[in-house]
């Protein structure tokens, strides 16, 4: 269970109005109530960035084909992302995701490990594939690994990935 605050507008900060039809929801991860806030005005995204500093960003675009799941890396959070999430068209879903054991104590960090981390982003992937045709994948470093680890078991409906530092050597051989 999540905490959610579901919105049925969205503000457009390239064109300064409000997007109809659009479904937000903020997710904070370690917390196990449920509550729905008032529609947002404009502002209120940053606003409530501020409020909860580690907190997933999610939008859901009811009939959307497309979605972008981004993932932070390791001591990261999602709001390393807040630049680059007006970017996305009004029409796609956006999943910025908060990994276990982010954005909380030091204990929570240490209770947590890399396979539940995997197991995050392959969940939150498989979610996606029902729900959209298309999806593009964003990672940063570790969220980087995550993400070609869930692509290499299973690359349906990805039809594109950026990867931002990646913590990889990629080593290219001659075409035999």
């Amino acid at each position: 269970q999540m905490q959610r605050n579901a919105h049925k507008s969205d503000f457009c900060t390239k064109c300064k109005k409000q997007t109809p039809g659009v479904e937000k929801i903020s997710q904070v991860y370690y917390n196990k109530t449920e509550e729905t806030a008032p529609p947002r005005k404009a502002g209120a995204r940053e606003k409530e960035a501020a409020a909860m500093p580690h907190s997933a960003y999610i939008r859901v675009v009811p009939d959307s084909a497309c979605a972008v799941l981004l993932l932070h890396g390791i001591m990261g959070t999602p709001r390393q992302f807040d630049p680059i999430l007006d970017c996305f068209p009004a029409d796609w879903s956006v999943y910025n995701l908060t990994l276990d054991g982010h954005g909380g104590s030091v204990a929570d960090f240490a209770r947590t490990d890399m396979r539940r981390w995997q197991a995050q982003a392959d969940l939150a992937l498989d979610a996606l594939r029902k729900r959209h045709r298309h999806i593009v994948v964003v990672g940063h470093s570790m969220g980087c690994l995550l993400l070609l680890t869930s692509l290499l078991r299973d690359d349906s409906c990805v039809c594109g990935a950026l990867l931002l530092a990646p913590a990889l050597r990629i080593r290219l051989l001659p075409a035999a």
